[in-house]
């Protein structure tokens, strides 16, 4: 799992109100962590083991027993990283203590 952390974003401070359209994107593209940072949203991994971890992204603060994570479930298959999403959605609509009762696809 160390690739799928591996990732670099400039950091840029904006102050409230300012016009961010002179500046770069941070987000790396197909960089799931890093777009996460970016959109400032509290993240949660769980490594299951060496090739399977779920993540999931929600507001700061939020309780892990909200009904609001966006979860998946990253799976490593030789070089490969597969991405699946809980119940088959990427809504913010499931509770991350249940991650691993969802059906993945």
């Amino acid at each position: 799992m160390d690739e799928f952390r591996s990732f670099s974003v400039d950091p840029v401070i904006f102050t409230r109100g300012e016009d961010t359209a002179d500046y770069p994107d941070p987000v790396v593209e197909d960089d799931p962590l890093a777009e996460t940072i970016s959109a400032g949203l509290a993240i949660q991994i769980d490594e299951v083991s060496d090739t399977v971890s779920y993540v999931g992204r929600a507001e700061p603060g939020t309780l892990t027993s909200g009904f609001v994570w966006q979860i998946s479930r990253l799976t490593e298959t030789g070089p490969d990283l597969v991405v699946e999403w809980a119940e088959g959605t990427s809504e913010f609509d499931k509770v991350w203590d249940n991650r691993l009762l969802y059906n993945y696809s």
